[in-house]
């Protein structure tokens, strides 16, 4: 991956229809209100916090939840115009925090003027070959994703069609000074789509992050030079909540090894790492005991990779999907409706703070120390510099012995005691107190 801006980035996570409070559906009268300016009400909350970087998802127009859209040169309206939308982006820049967009380039909703125009004129459409198509006795069927009639495929293998989605994102890029995009199920994109846009963001704006939405399968695939720079670790999002689940440490230290080891496939690789989304439960929810809620957070910010919050679970907002519905998960929230958890969000805020401060959790190498059902530790070292994570999901203390630390010497506690432990010889035996864990930095 390259170095760049997102290294040290605390990446926050807005679903922004539903946090401004947007209708769930668009009219086609639907009249422009600027409900995205309220973003710039947060920029004090998020650099108390520590996040340097937004991840927005949707913002452009649609009829109902942002992935269905129809217009990539509109803002929706029900979020805004384009200059609310460059306003905005502008603040947020001034503050120091970056901007990544979500860019849905998959497929389209029905509202889409290129298909509309298909459905009108058939065979003799302009836009016949943007779409996955097939005509019958007359009739026009195309593709839809994953069998949602209202998600129309593209066809991105379209010259014509790739030409207007790079024109869009240069667009984006020029107004919202964007620094990244999130590519939503990426890992349908045809590839060759994905390096051009590759190409197009980076003559556009120099060092640009790309990010890739992928469910399962090996990541490298299309995490790759020319392609993206990270992807969704799904495969670590479903081990921290499971193995607090099943008191096992030994999922995720299973994970964690496989992926960063001395030996793991991902070992130089930056994955988009986070506990919840605007599409799974909110991991308050997730958890069946809430206690285990600090230590899944000192495990997403210690372990390799990007951390990312989705809004509102640093205070331990809760959200489960339905069948039918996600809209427990992407509630209506102000940063002053945002009160309790704050021993929460105090240990996000120190966790983030750690990461900024010190390389080896940034950039070093991962090794695994020790591990059982109840309680497992690991260290991050880059050259002189060694942080030693521990973490304890049980009712009780427990004594760890930790072997293969690099260095000898003081360690720091830096968000328990404070206390100061020394480590000789590679060996040590440190209690760590129920239901939380220690962090250790070399003095």
């Amino acid at each position: 991956m390259k170095q760049n801006q997102f290294e040290r980035s605390a990446i926050y996570h807005v679903y922004p229809l539903a946090m401004v409070g947007a209708p769930e559906h668009r009219s086609p009268a639907e009249p422009v209100v600027n409900r995205i300016s309220q973003l710039q009400g947060w920029i004090p909350y998020w650099k108390d916090l520590g996040i340097d970087t937004l991840l927005l998802g949707p913002v452009f127009d649609s009829m109902s939840h942002g992935y269905d859209g129809t217009d990539y040169y509109r803002i929706d309206p029900r979020l805004g115009s384009w200059d609310d939308m460059v306003h905005t982006a502008a603040a947020l820049h001034e503050s120091g925090i970056g901007l990544i967009l979500d860019a849905v380039f998959n497929h389209v909703g029905r509202d889409f003027f290129a298909y509309q125009d298909l459905l009108t004129c058939g065979q003799t459409s302009a836009y016949r070959d943007w779409f996955k198509t097939d005509f019958c006795e007359g009739a026009v069927h195309c593709a839809c994703w994953e069998g949602h009639e209202e998600l129309i495929e593209l066809n991105l293998e379209c010259e014509e069609l790739k030409q207007y989605l790079f024109g869009a994102v240069r667009r984006w890029i020029r107004d919202f000074r964007v620094s990244g995009l999130r590519l939503d199920v990426a890992y349908t994109l045809d590839e060759g789509f994905i390096r051009e846009l590759r190409a197009v963001c980076d003559q556009e704006a120099g060092e640009f992050f790309l990010l890739g939405e992928m469910i399962h399968g090996d990541y490298t695939r299309l995490m790759r030079p020319q392609m993206l720079d990270s992807v969704t670790n799904y495969e670590c999002y479903k081990g921290i909540y499971s193995s607090h689940n099943d008191r096992n440490y030994f999922e995720i230290a299973y994970g964690l090894d496989r992926q960063f080891g001395a030996q793991g496939i991902y070992r130089d690789q930056r994955l988009y790492n986070f506990v919840d989304n605007h599409d799974v439960d909110r991991l308050a929810s997730a958890l069946e005991d809430p206690r285990h809620l600090a230590a899944s957070y000192i495990l997403l910010f210690m372990m390799p990779g990007i951390p990312s919050i989705y809004y509102g679970s640093e205070r331990g907002v809760t959200g489960k999907r339905s069948s039918t519905s996600d809209t427990a998960l992407r509630p209506r929230m102000t940063a002053g409706s945002l009160t309790g958890g704050d021993q929460l969000y105090d240990l996000i805020r120190k966790l983030i703070s750690l990461r900024k401060d010190l390389s080896a959790i940034r950039n070093g190498s991962y090794r695994q120390l020790a591990v059982a059902n109840a309680h497992m530790a690991f260290s991050r070292l880059l050259g002189d510099q060694e942080v030693i994570v521990m973490l304890n999901l049980s009712d009780k203390p427990v004594h760890m012995q930790l072997e293969q630390v690099e260095h000898q010497g003081f360690f720091h506690d830096m968000i328990g005691s404070e206390e100061r432990i020394y480590i000789e010889n590679g060996v040590s035996y440190i209690a760590v107190s129920p239901f939380s864990g220690r962090i250790l930095v070399r003095a």
